[in-house]
């Protein structure tokens, strides 16, 4: 995507709102447009995963969508801290019944109970986890975690244990190039 630019930010907030629910977003719409760009040209997408402002801006997506009559085209989401909508003019409508993992850092994230309250109303059909790196992807002993968050996709995606079996004897070794 970044075409070996490092991503800074996804949108800019212009004016931080008292109470976090007030802000004022400028970009979205653009961000939007590419995100969307982007998930067609490599659609067929299953899982849509990101973090912080990624996830509020897949977030803004859904709901750009949802207005033009139209459902997301992916299966789940995996939001690593962040979902949360705070700008009113992007705010869902109605609740999104797409499936999705919000994934917090724990009471080291200073986000952490504010987003994770707007992601559980915003998406009921949710499943949230905490570790407790912060406002950050899981480092300390995140193999539970991460196996929890895989065998979710596998779930929500209809992949049984056989299924996954099959796949990953296929597919070629690594340490083993033929």
């Amino acid at each position: 995507l970044a075409q070996g630019k490092p991503f800074v930010q996804w949108y800019r907030t212009d004016v931080h709102g008292a109470n976090g629910d007030d802000d004022t977003w400028a970009g979205v719409a653009e961000c939007s447009e590419f995100l969307h760009d982007c998930l067609t040209r490599e659609a067929p997408i299953d899982v849509v995963a990101s973090f912080s402002q990624g996830s509020s801006m897949v977030s803004c997506l859904i709901e750009q969508l949802r207005k033009k009559q139209l459902e997301p085209p992916w299966r789940l989401n995996v939001f690593f801290c962040g979902g949360n909508i705070d700008d009113a003019a992007y705010q869902f409508a109605e609740p999104c019944l797409v499936p999705t993992i919000y994934i917090s850092g724990g009471a080291s994230d200073p986000f952490d109970g504010f987003i994770g309250t707007k992601v559980a109303n915003m998406y009921p059909n949710n499943l949230q986890l905490r570790h407790t790196d912060g406002h950050d992807f899981p480092k300390t002993s995140p193999n539970d975690l991460y196996a929890t968050i895989v065998a979710e996709i596998r779930r929500q995606c209809g992949l049984t244990a056989a299924a996954a079996a099959v796949s990953q004897a296929v597919r070629p070794s690594r340490q083993n190039p033929p």
